[in-house]
């Protein structure tokens, strides 16, 4: 891997992986993989995408997120939240509403019009 582009490498990872292989994802699975220290990572992750890693996993997943509300209307959100890989449901919906400004009930609703 060129030490240049860490920050490319591990986007690229991260959106090829499988919704289960997402799910589990941390920083720490990342930085294994790349054979790199967690928090040299982590540094040059941000410095390159102005993210943290944490942000990225969970920008994809809400990607993710909207993607199943749109293909599968018959996935509750709480079976959406568990396939992303969001236990809490309360953080789940915080989190969308920050990536979509709207619940992910309202936009299920406005989806379905």
């Amino acid at each position: 891997m060129k030490y240049n582009k860490i920050g490319e490498s591990v986007v690229e990872y991260i959106i090829t992986r499988d919704l289960r292989e997402l799910s589990s994802l941390t920083r720490y699975r990342i930085a294994d993989h790349f054979g790199l220290n967690k928090n040299y990572l982590s540094e040059k992750f941000k410095e390159e995408t102005q993210m943290t890693v944490r942000q990225y996993l969970d920008f994809e997943k809400m990607k993710r997120a909207e993607g199943l509300l749109k293909t599968r209307p018959d996935l509750s959100i709480r079976k959406i939240a568990d396939l992303v890989g969001i236990e809490k449901l309360c953080q789940f919906r915080t989190k969308f509403k920050k990536a979509y400004h709207m619940s992910p009930g309202r936009y299920k609703r406005l989806i379905k019009k």
